[in-house]
């Protein structure tokens, strides 16, 4: 049984916490770095206690504020039992999740790799069977046009292949040839859920075709203007999909033969979104896009963007997709897309600051990157595509693949 002393303030971490059905309506919890295995399932009635668990309050005030709400007995009792399955769960901020969280991260920098979680459930575990399904998907796109070797960067979905599987095939067809010819493919990928800015590792990736190894050097060089804070976060490359996903269709193209790789996860820009602040008036952010820069001078470098567009609708916290809502998305899209062919990373920023970035544009912060490293740059848009996000189509993921000259 869990002890909190009177004075120890209870803190929920960050965490996942979705709406759901589960008799009747509760909230599902889930750790981002999954540090336990399974969830945590809390009565919607609850809600408000969660919201008192903000590291405002010591264990003897929640006593006394669950007390006098629920009764002197069934309210500690109740208090206590949340308490222990969120601190089993390691959902609470306190040295319980601390020491889970440095167990995990050395577990996770001495294996040989960093395996792909999603393989044998998002799609095959077997080579062959991979192999099969992405060739299926790269016949169904038929022609497209053929991007050169020359290319420099492209923008990949990181959505699921049944959803995404048209237009992760047009992208990663019209850029084979680059693919091919590059020594060095770095990966800005969406970053769901790290607080950190940027987040670096240098464990190798693992597709089911093998290992593609991690170049250590470029990683070490990129960690320099982060300081500290570069591998903070790193256990979120263990749980994160971005990188993964992009990372098999780089494998496939290259017919299971490795490459040099960096994968660097790119988090929020909420702050450039909502303020007129530039990001390359932050001296981290042009240092890093310096170095991005620097290292395309020196080695035959493919950028890839992981990012999605829009998540818009009633699985995203937002209203239901109307009719009217659908076309202002389109409208809002086009806009966006507009931007990526003329290479634009500013350009880019401004459209979705101009809406407050009302349809959560993840692949945001990751092109901001890629197209700023890149300085002038042509894009060209093979593949566009509103996927749903729900079973009643009230919600919807958009998607789009472009290459860049």
């Amino acid at each position: 049984m869990a002890r909190f002393a009177p004075d120890e303030r209870i803190n929920l971490r960050a965490i996942e916490i979705q709406p759901i059905e589960y008799h009747g309506p509760a909230y599902l919890l889930q750790d981002p770095l999954r540090l336990a295995d399974g969830y945590v399932v809390v009565p919607q009635a609850l809600g408000p206690l969660l919201a008192l668990l903000n590291n405002n309050h010591t264990y003897t005030e929640l006593y006394a504020i669950v007390s006098g709400q629920l009764g002197a007995v069934s309210g500690p009792a109740l208090l206590q039992q949340i308490l222990e399955t969120l601190d089993q769960a390691f959902l609470l901020d306190n040295g319980g999740f601390r020491a889970a969280r440095e167990r995990s991260h050395s577990a996770y920098l001495a294996a040989p790799y960093r395996r792909p979680t999603m393989a044998g459930e998002a799609y095959p575990d077997d080579p062959a069977e991979l192999r099969s399904l992405l060739d299926q998907l790269l016949d169904a796109a038929g022609d497209v046009e053929l991007s050169p070797a020359t290319s420099r960067c492209l923008l990949s979905p990181h959505i699921d292949y049944p959803r995404g599987g048209p237009v992760y095939a047009q992208v990663w067809k019209s850029a084979a040839a680059a693919v091919q010819a590059a020594d060095l493919v770095i990966v800005l990928a969406t970053d769901h859920y790290s607080p950190e800015p940027f987040t670096l590792t240098r464990q190798c990736y693992a597709t089911p075709y093998g290992v593609l190894p991690t170049d250590r050097e470029i990683v070490d060089l990129l960690a320099e203007p982060l300081g500290d804070r570069a591998f903070a976060a790193e256990l979120y490359h263990r749980r994160e999909h971005s990188v993964e996903l992009v990372a098999t269709w780089l494998h496939h193209m290259r017919g299971g033969a490795a490459c040099a790789l960096v994968p660097l996860l790119c988090g929020s820009f909420q702050r450039y979104t909502h303020t007129p602040t530039k990001p390359l008036a932050d001296p981290t952010i042009s240092s890093l896009v310096a170095r991005l820069r620097s290292i395309a001078t020196q080695r035959n470098v493919l950028f890839v963007i992981s990012g999605d567009l829009a998540h818009v609708g009633l699985a995203f916290s937002g209203p239901a997709l109307t009719p009217l809502s659908e076309q202002r998305l389109l409208d809002d899209d086009q806009q966006t897309l507009d931007q990526l062919r003329v290479g634009s990373a500013e350009g880019l920023l401004q459209t979705i600051r101009h809406i407050r970035d009302r349809n959560n544009v993840c692949g945001l912060p990751p092109a901001y990157m890629a197209l700023s490293a890149l300085n002038t740059t042509h894009g060209e848009v093979l593949g566009y595509a509103r996927c749903p996000a729900d079973q009643t189509n009230t919600s919807a993921v958009t998607i789009a693949g472009a290459v860049f000259s």
